[in-house]
């Protein structure tokens, strides 16, 4: 079987290349940090978030090292490779081969090939570990490369092979100490909702491994269980970020927050999907990619003025004024997102704006404009996913993740069947636009 990744990728003009250029000059924010015990350990990467591209990092790899830019950050996929034109195993005195095995494909036809070694990578410059990662020697794609931060279930050879699972990025930074937990957060850095959605426009994104800004969280986090899925016959668990999903539904106000799985809707509410299903949150993909049903829907909701390229264009003072869209997941939590987060202009003069909203071809997929509304802990060690209200702050409060000792059984959430044409591997953003980011221990 042939594994493909669905993937969404946008026009930039030169002209915003060139001004997400400057970007990289942003200095880190000031630190206000927990009093953090020298056996709890987090780490904080600071990252580029472009609309088009995806959240993009800095990182180095090899001796002497490498600099390789604009990597994109996927919770979606499990590998991390870099393009033999970023990266020279030969070139590294501390890179070791392992196989030949590396495959990477993506549902435009193209992939990525190779070899598998183990280097040292570096996020900064007190944050270093060895890591398996797959070098594209025949690389028939745009992209080149990602670091994949999903399950090491999920890895393509796990999948496509059989293949037995490697400890990947946040695998190996655990076994090598850098954290406790096997968990990350991600959300903007300065706790802002990101809901003006504009394709130039590079804003900076947080990522805490092992642990969480708890200035960034307005109120407490709430855990939802990762979804196991008993199709998937090679993991006895949890392989990637799967939240069961009970209803969509449109509003005039937020609704972010707790909830009950048994209330009913505000008055001021249009229902637009009732039935359970599975969502994926996937940091990889630019969009929201919805089945085809509620796409439709979603479309009629909208009444445009007209289709470009299939997607539905509205005035843009009138996305502004529709209020949001809500998803209300279960086990207790509605994330809502304003409905702007989802339109860019396609005119010059700003008045048109058009959909960033797609045709799924197998599961639901919640990419960047959604998470861009939230704080989220994915957390492997739990097997579950935590949602927080976004707190704007210029400050910074890390806490670190003890590490988890409950016993749980992973594989009593379920939600069967799911589809099962070509496998929902995540979408993949290319490296093409500059970026930077800043990487530190939280407790220094």
């Amino acid at each position: 079987m042939f594994f493909v990744r669905e993937m969404r990728m946008s026009y930039l003009t030169l002209a915003s290349l060139l001004s997400l250029a400057t970007l990289g000059t942003a200095s880190p924010l000031p630190s206000q940090h927990d009093s953090t015990s020298s056996s709890q350990k987090c780490v904080y990467w600071e990252a580029n978030a472009i609309p088009s591209y995806g959240i993009l990092a800095n990182l180095s790899v090899g001796t002497p090292g490498q600099e390789i830019k604009s990597i994109p950050l996927d919770s979606a996929s499990s590998d991390t490779w870099f393009s033999d034109a970023l990266y020279s195993n030969t070139s590294s005195s501390t890179a070791e081969y392992v196989n030949s095995d590396f495959l990477n494909a993506y549902i435009d036809g193209s992939s990525s090939g190779g070899v598998f070694v183990k280097d040292q990578l570096s996020i900064g410059d007190d944050v270093n570990f060895n890591l398996q990662i797959g070098v594209g020697r025949a690389n028939e794609s745009d992209r080149d490369g990602i670091i994949g931060l999903s399950f090491p279930e999920y890895e393509f050879n796990v999948i496509l092979n059989d293949s037995t699972p490697y400890p990947n990025f946040l695998k190996s930074m655990k076994e090598q100490g850098l954290i406790d937990r096997s968990a990350f957060s991600m959300y903007p850095s300065d706790g802002a909702e990101h809901t003006d959605f504009d394709i130039e426009q590079a804003y900076r994104y947080g990522v805490a491994f092992g642990g969480v800004d708890e200035s960034k969280i307005d109120g407490e986090l709430t855990s939802l269980p990762i979804l196991y899925n008993t199709w998937f016959t090679k993991s006895d668990k949890p392989f990637t970020y799967f939240l069961q999903l009970d209803e969509i539904f449109f509003g005039d106000y937020s609704l972010t927050g707790p909830s009950n799985d048994t209330d009913s809707l505000p008055d001021d509410s249009t229902l637009l999907m009732r039935n359970s299903t599975v969502a994926l949150l996937d940091s990889g993909n630019q969009g929201i990619l919805l089945p085809t049903d509620l796409l439709q829907q979603f479309n009629a909701f909208l009444d445009p003025i007209e289709y470009r390229d299939g997607q539905p264009v509205i005035p843009c003072d009138l996305q502004k004024q529709n209020g949001y869209l809500h998803f209300k997941f279960h086990g207790g939590y509605i994330a809502s997102m304003k409905m702007s987060s989802v339109f860019y202009p396609v005119n010059d003069e700003n008045t048109k704006c058009q959909s960033y909203v797609y045709e799924a071809t197998t599961v639901m997929n919640l990419g960047l404009p959604f998470l861009a509304n939230h704080y989220i802990l994915f957390d492997q060690d739990a097997y579950e996913i935590s949602f927080g209200k976004l707190r704007q702050s210029s400050n910074q409060q890390f806490k670190a993740l003890e590490p988890f000792t409950k016993s749980i059984n992973p594989t009593t959430v379920t939600l069967d069947p799911l589809p099962n044409p070509t496998f929902p591997f995540a979408a993949a953003a290319t490296s093409a636009v500059p970026s930077s980011s800043t990487q530190k221990r939280c407790n220094k």
